[in-house]
């Protein structure tokens, strides 16, 4: 019998996980089950994790897409079935306890939720607890989920995250109906003012215009903008595709851009993207625009293939360095 941990995950999950996931509805795509319900998506999905031929550990993770509040919150329509990591709720199943209701201690232990096996596990017993903690953890977590009266219950436990995290709580809020308690939030993550460039003041106007909540303006000005624009015969799955990776690849360098420009203050330094049709355009805020014109030209050459057109613009009122 092969007791490799890839093949201890496949048969825990063919034996135990799989076949009550059908019976309620869920399709499996490799780790990731999930199901339509209601407009929404419901993924549980298996997070290996130091895996060698000696053993290894797994986390089940919970998700929901909410695709009114993807069309807030993204850069471009979502035309692939979601990640869990693009869910807009997320947690461990050990951050829900039996029924599917969230336990108050909900992140106090970073370890928890892991799940251990090597080669002394005994498979059956093993399963049985997983396929327990699915049936009872997970589904009633979906069950609880299931309406935006139960979304905005889940959202009032627990304390609004700071920052970027917020504004998606906010859009939560708004969604699950209550825009009130959405301009209370919004006005508590905008009330510590900033000096020079701030990416949560921009989002949470960006987010409350869309909303219809009022948010100040921001008032720092972009350094640098480009275009990436896609030919007109390109579907809208590889749009998607390019316009994600293209956002995904910019939010690396910044995270590198910070570390290595002289910058008088790293979090300044952000950008936003903005898509529409068949243009994504990302500004830069917070450097001088010489400093990022030439290293990001370099770094986007190879991406030339997968766009029409690439235009950069250094804004010539952009505080200079020195």
């Amino acid at each position: 019998m092969d007791r490799s941990s890839k093949a201890v995950i496949s048969q825990v999950l063919a034996d135990s996980v799989t076949p009550i996931l059908k019976r309620h509805g869920f399709d499996r795509r490799g780790r990731t089950y999930d199901r339509a319900r209601d407009g929404r998506r419901e993924l549980i999905n298996i997070e290996p994790h130091n895996c060698n031929r000696y053993g290894g550990s797994f986390r089940i993770n919970l998700g929901i897409f909410i695709p009114e509040v993807d069309s807030i919150l993204s850069l471009y329509p979502l035309q692939v079935p979601p990640q869990e990591c693009e869910c807009h709720i997320r947690c461990g199943i050990d951050d829900v306890g039996p029924g599917g209701r969230m336990r108050d201690e909900k992140g106090a232990d970073a370890g928890r939720g892991w799940r251990a096996f090597d080669a002394a596990t005994e498979l059956s017993a093993f399963g049985a607890e997983v396929r327990q903690r699915v049936e009872h953890n997970a589904l009633g977590f979906f069950d609880d989920l299931s309406t935006r009266a139960g979304i905005l219950a889940w959202l009032r436990r627990y304390r609004i995250p700071a920052r970027i995290l917020g504004l998606h709580r906010v859009v939560l809020a708004a969604y699950a109906g209550d825009p009130t308690l959405a301009q209370e939030w919004l006005d508590m993550l905008v009330a510590e003012p900033s000096p020079g460039p701030n990416r949560v003041r921009r989002e949470a106007a960006r987010i409350g215009g869309r909303l219809g909540l009022t948010s100040p303006a921001p008032t720092d000005t972009p350094a640098l903008t480009a275009v990436f624009r896609v030919a007109a015969d390109t579907t809208p799955q590889d749009r998607h595709s390019a316009f994600y990776h293209l956002d995904y690849k910019f939010r690396q360098y910044v995270e590198l851009f910070r570390t290595v420009l002289p910058v008088q203050d790293p979090a300044q330094l952000y950008h936003t993207a903005e898509c529409s049709g068949l243009a994504c355009t990302v500004s830069f805020y917070g450097a001088d625009p010489e400093d990022l014109l030439g290293r990001l030209r370099r770094a986007f050459e190879r991406l030339s293939e997968q766009f029409a057109e690439i235009t950069w613009h250094v804004n010539p009122a952009a505080p200079r360095r020195g």
